[in-house]
């Protein structure tokens, strides 16, 4: 059954109004990408927090450097919801957030949301102000919260009386830019009036004048420093009584200030060339200490952990990095990255992430390409088109111009060396022209800040906004009746020039992509159709608001993968060039349901009891209760839970009580068999399911973790088939040779280890289904199953099967074994579970047969149907999507089984995957060495995925 999606657009400058509860579909690349605003450490130390214009809150674990949750607030289009300041109580209790919170010209602008901060639920919204919040701080007695405000005044809010108003103070003559609580609870606040005030009482005590703008303060025990970016290379250091001590002379522009918590260390970003971020010792005079250049863009961002360890966000990257002594001791970024070049040829686009000149000469490095008649990477090259500033006689250069007199802000339409017209973007249209050139029939198409892209007439007469970019559009191609244009958002879109033909005035993407650092892919069509690689769909997603007084929730693509997950209408939107005729194909053997976005949104899963995530047991057990809500129409189906990454074992004893709205209440004791537990729950709907609960306990006391582990080994391995034609080289060593290592584990890091194993003509359709039912029937809780199976994979009708000696890939439904059927084996087990697939070998490289190539031999499918299932197994493959999984003569196996077996320790001498050399070999350190070690051996041909569960802890998986 197709569903026809009418979901909001990707939050944009141009688009309509966004309804409450409309779902905005939105990039979520595991970072920032937007410009980062603001930097938070809570007072224990374990998290950061970061905001940014890209409307999203971040919360980080310290130590790890991996991403906690997001706190998420009403949005809208345009700038509306971009984030301009958080503060953290003393007490970490609230956290306070600030910015553009509102649509242009209402009093919403101005809100201030007050969150708990462990829970993440909106607790206050605080209106008063008239214009967008710039900065916020509490005081440290934690009394009071200050904020300031485009709306020129500067406004105390008594936490004790639920953060009601307290005191307004007026005096600054413009926008007040940065505020800031002393020791003796004195407000020290600076603006664009080139003004900074100190208050005391309600009433201005002190001023100092400047002699521009002044935008940031950072106050330590004994002193106030103060900085503005604009055309202003100085740091100035008062005293608390607002007495000049001493003016640092920079040699970039400082933007952002921070003291460290014992004061001895002062922080300041960058906004200008040098991009330096310096650090100036307070005790010695403020002198230079040292200097960092890792950011290559603007850096506002600054902070100090507890341990003087210095933290600044910013760049083209809009990455985080940790350092300490002149050494970078972390690293925080997303896996995109901005867009400089793009490009297109007749089957695929072009692009690149590397500036090396300036957008407008077209001409930064072309690095990867997109094939779309398979829907993957692919490294062939056939000429790729960019753009002209030239159509026959006329030609495009540009000058300074504009609100802010930007260099590129005018654009010059010349004809035979004259100029014939001119067209200048300002605040309301992007204001400048990034990016620039002529379609094949002469049109101009002009590329700007903030989402702009544009076309225009040679007279200067505006056609056409392409509304979908959210960031600064760097780059266009064209061929054709294609637009290809990549931007600071991260993304790529494909748009149907046809549109222009048709004189529409506003054009939205034909298809927009997002490809990760990691290779992992996801292109989608407006309404939220797509296909994407096995793990792509975790980078793009709805977003959901509930109100500006709630906090909005956010769910990834893959919730949705049974209604949203079609590679068939992506290829017909490639060919017809149009959603509505795509989806016309893709329904010719389908009904078709016109379906709501907010009708088949996720249930929303709430921890009741324990009240925290994260939870320290007095015991060995534990009582869970969750509630589960609906949010459609259509009934939740299923409620699982699992404990350390694997499905609770008595399900019989699960006890749920509905509650009236169609929610559920799950209540549940627990026995805590680790140290560390991780428990999950999930709720299903038959198009989607919710975001996962997940509650961390430790348990206190002295029992022992649960007992010694049996291992359950079941391989198939197939190089010889009964059609020769399909024979490979190493499959069936491969298996016994994992067998044999795993053998040898017996008595050692497991109780025991059971093997079952099949090669070739043992490998039939009826022996391969018997064994997954001898796993099903022997292994328990604590165990650990592991499935190894090599050989030919192959695709029909959508359906992926792995080609069994006695497989006839004519008739495959019949005589091969479905996917399926290791799915539902896989899923339903309660032991742990890890899959090693090495399928689709390539015996090309030797000169032999069965080389299946396109589409037809892709895993993604196959894989995402077992990640959907949910049930926390460790899946390992060798090749995803259309790539090839290899084999080699000096190798003697495949390449994924060949690095598996090395850092495993074959030879027991070495086991290259040891890294912290314990003399085990962990699921992660495994994953490691074999994605490290296949690329190299294949020079990056062939590029193994692993999929590990965030319910499922590190565990060993050999020990020598």
């Amino acid at each position: 059954m197709v569903l026809l999606l009418v979901i909001g657009l990707e939050l944009c400058l141009c688009c309509a109004a966004i309804a409450k509860n409309k779902p905005v579909l939105t990039v979520d690349p595991g970072g920032h990408k937007g410009l980062i605003r603001d930097l938070v450490v809570s007072s224990d130390g374990h998290y950061l927090i970061s905001a940014s214009d890209d409307k999203t809150i971040r919360v980080w674990d310290v130590e790890s450097k991996q991403e906690v949750r997001k706190i998420l607030g009403q949005v809208g289009a345009g700038s509306e919801g971009k984030i301009y300041a958080v503060a953290l109580s003393p007490d970490d209790r609230w956290l306070a957030v600030g910015g553009y919170l509102g649509a242009d010209n209402t009093a919403e602008m101005g809100d201030i949301r007050i969150y708990d901060f462990a829970a993440g639920k909106l607790q206050y919204l605080l209106k008063g102000h008239s214009n967008r919040v710039m900065d916020l701080a509490f005081s440290p007695d934690n009394t009071f919260l200050v904020s300031s405000s485009f709306d020129t005044t500067v406004k105390t809010w008594n936490i004790n009386s639920n953060f009601q108003l307290r005191d307004t103070l007026k005096a600054h003559k413009d926008a007040v830019y940065a505020v800031a609580v002393l020791p003796d609870l004195g407000i020290v606040s600076a603006g664009d009036d080139e003004q900074l005030l100190l208050w005391r009482n309600g009433k201005v005590c002190n001023s100092y004048r400047h002699s521009h703008d002044l935008s940031y303060i950072a106050v330590s025990q004994k002193w106030i420093a103060v900085s503005g970016p604009q055309n202003d290379k100085q740091i100035l250091i008062f005293d608390h009584n607002l007495k000049l001590h001493k003016t640092i002379i920079s040699d970039t522009r400082p933007s952002g200030l921070a003291f460290s918590g014992n004061g001895h260390l002062l922080l300041a970003g960058t906004a200008a060339d040098p991009l330096v971020s310096i650090i100036y010792d307070s005790q010695n005079n403020f002198q230079e200490q040292s200097r960092f250049t890792g950011h290559d863009n603007t850096t506002i961002a600054v902070t100090f952990l507890n341990d003087n360890t210095a933290v600044s966000g910013g760049g083209n990257n809009n990455d985080i990095y940790f350092r300490k002594n002149s050494k970078v001791l972390g690293h925080i970024v997303g896996q995109g990255k901005p867009v400089w070049a793009v490009a297109l040829d007749s089957n695929g686009l072009f692009w690149g992430n590397t500036y090396v000149t300036s957008p407008k000469q077209h001409d930064n490095p072309l690095e990867n390409r997109f094939d779309l008649s398979v829907l993957g990477s692919d490294d062939s090259f056939e000429g790729p088109s960019r753009i002209t500033t030239r159509y026959k006689d006329w030609i495009l250069s540009h000058i300074h111009g504009g609100d802010y007199g930007y260099e590129d802000a005018t654009l010059i339409i010349n004809k035979n060396d004259s100029k014939k017209n001119s067209i200048t973007r300002n605040a309301t249209n992007g204001y400048q022209h990034n990016c620039y050139g002529f379609t094949e029939n002469g049109i101009i198409l002009s590329g700007g800040m903030n989402g702009f892209l544009t076309a225009y007439q040679r007279n200067g007469k505006e056609i056409a906004q392409f509304i979908g970019h959210t960031g600064n559009v760097w780059a266009v191609a064209v061929k054709g009746n294609r637009l290809l244009s990549g931007a600071s958002d991260q993304t790529i879109r494909l748009w149907n020039l046809d549109d222009l033909q048709a004189d529409k005035s506003t054009i939205y993407p034909m298809l927009s992509l997002f490809i990760g650092n990691d290779g992992e892919w996801i292109a989608w069509s407006r309404s939220g159709y797509y296909a994407a690689s096995v793990q792509g769909d975790k980078y793009l997603g709805f977003q959901v608001n509930a109100g500006s007084d709630q906090e909005a929730h956010f769910y990834p693509a893959s919730r949705f993968k049974d209604s949203l997950y079609r590679p068939d209408i992506i290829k017909h939107l490639l060919v017809t060039g149009s959603e509505k005729k795509a989806l016309q194909e893709a329904a010719k053997s389908r009904d078709t349901e016109n379906v709501d976005p907010a009708s088949i949104l996720p249930p929303l899963i709430e921890l009741v009891y324990p009240s925290k995530a994260i939870h320290h047991a007095s015991g060995d057990r534990i009582h869970l209760q969750c509630l589960v809500k609906s949010q459609s129409r259509h009934p939740i189906t299923k409620i699982q839970i699992f404990v350390n990454g694997r499905p609770f074992a008595d399900a019989r004893g699960l006890a749920v009580k509905k509650k009236p709205g169609g929610s559920f209440m799950v209540t549940r004791d627990f026995e805590l068999p680790l140290k560390t537990n991780t428990i999950t729950v999930v709720a299903r709907t038959a198009y989607s399911s919710s975001n996962p609960m997940t509650l961390k306990v430790t348990r206190k006391g002295n029992r022992l973790d649960a007992l010694i582990p049996s291992l359950y080994l079941f391989g198939v391995g197939v190089s010889k088939y009964k059609n020769p034609a399909f024979n490979l080289g190493y499959a069936d060593v491969d298996a016994l040779a994992v067998e044999k290592l795993f053998k040898g584990q017996s008595a050692g890091l497991y109780n025991e280890v059971h093997t079952n194993v099949l090669t070739n003509n043992q490998a039939t359709k009826n022996a391969i289904l018997e064994g997954l039912d001898w796993l099903k029937k022997e292994t328990t809780p604590q165990d650990i199953a592991l499935i190894f199976i090599a050989g030919h994979g192959l695709n029909e009708k959508g359906d992926y099967y792995f080609l069994n000696h006695d497989g006839e890939p004519k008739n495959l439904q019949d005589t091969a074994v479905n996917w399926r059927d290791f799915r539902d084996v896989i899923s339903g087990l309660s032991s742990k579970v890890i899959l090693l697939a090495d399928t689709c070998h390539s015996g090309a490289i030797m000169g032999k047969s069965g080389r299946r190539g396109g589409i037809n031999k892709s895993t993604t499918s196959a894989v995402k149907d077992l990640l959907y299932a949910g049930s926390g197994q460790v899946i390992m493959t060798a090749s995803t999507g259309s790539s090839y999984s290899l084999e080699r003569p000096e190798w003697g196996h495949g390449a994924f089984t060949k690095a598996l077996l090395e850092g495993l320790g074959e030879n027991k001498n070495t086991f290259k995957a040891d890294y912290d050399e314990d003399q085990v070999v962990t699921i992660k350190e495994i994953d490691l060495y074999i994605t490290q070690r296949v690329k190299k051996l294949t020079f990056g041909k062939q590029e193994p995925t692993t999929i590990i569960p965030n319910s499922v802890p590190d565990f060993p998986l050999v020990r020598w």
